[in-house]
């Protein structure tokens, strides 16, 4: 493929190893060896690493991406703060809507799009982030202020070499946040990771954020969010007992990123 790069126009081609061609001055070898980091870090510099201007928040787990990604947008949206987002159904930028063919893209329209985020006036980027796009490096220069891990279960196994490398790989999330970012773990399925100093939302009484009272119906799911003793009632016009974690996860990013749990509340009560 190389003479075709060139043909068509490249000034220059990267490679991961030594080749043999007649304009080997248009050849540059990437010393790493690694082509999907040099990207992620080039694009980082051609795009000046956006995520710097936005808050940002990725999400990953097997079930609830797209749901808790669009509610959290919901939340902050609905409380000043116009939020960019990518995912499987779709991005928006800038308040333009970008169709997607995949849940995360590569590691330059990443940055491409968070970037048209900033200078359109959005203040914060959530972003899906699935185990093909960590393990990719597509997200390896961005950096997060909140890492939400959703749940896991049985998937992707064509790709990852079982359930523990494919656990393995979403907790890399953890190693991408900010100076004094914050990771959020969902701990109501079974196989959720333990992140040191992670907040956890969940059913038990050990969690940092606990899932009080649950129920849904064809009209909706509603419970009480209990933190540090105190009781936000939460409802959510959305069916289904799985709502009620999502709604969950993103009340608790929204409050981290300085939503008040009133407020956080009151949007979730007309999300669509």
């Amino acid at each position: 493929y190389i003479q075709s790069a060139l043909d068509n126009g490249a000034s220059a081609v990267v490679t991961e190893r030594m080749v043999d061609h007649p304009e080997e001055h248009r050849i540059i070898v990437n010393p790493s060896g690694d082509n999907r980091e040099l990207l992620a870090d080039a694009s980082a510099v051609f795009y000046r690493s956006p995520w710097r201007e936005l808050k940002t928040v990725g999400i990953t787990g097997t079930n609830g991406k797209t749901s808790t990604a669009h509610m959290l947008k919901w939340i902050l949206d609905r409380n000043g703060i116009p939020t960019g987002i990518m995912g499987t159904i779709g991005h928006v930028a800038g308040g333009r809507h970008i169709d997607a063919g995949v849940t995360t893209p590569d590691s330059l329209q990443v940055a491409k799009l968070m970037r048209i985020m900033s200078d359109s006036g959005d203040r914060a980027c959530v972003m899906e982030v699935s185990s093909h796009a960590l393990a990719l490096k597509r997200v390896a220069a961005v950096r997060f202020d909140v890492a939400l891990f959703t749940n896991i279960s049985q998937d992707h196994l064509d790709f990852h070499r079982g359930m523990d490398d494919y656990l393995e790989t979403k907790k890399k999330l953890f190693n991408l946040l900010k100076e004094n970012g914050t990771s959020i773990v969902g701990t109501y399925a079974p196989g959720w990771p333990s992140v040191p100093g992670a907040l956890t939302f969940g059913t038990a009484a050990r969690d940092s954020w606990r899932i009080i009272n649950p129920s849904s119906g064809i009209d909706g799911s509603s419970f009480l969010m209990g933190r540090n003793g105190m009781e936000t009632a939460v409802r959510v016009p959305a069916p289904g007992g799985f709502n009620v974690y999502n709604a969950a996860g993103a009340f608790a990013a929204a409050i981290d990123l300085g939503i008040l749990p009133g407020d956080a509340a009151a949007a979730l009560e007309s999300f669509r």
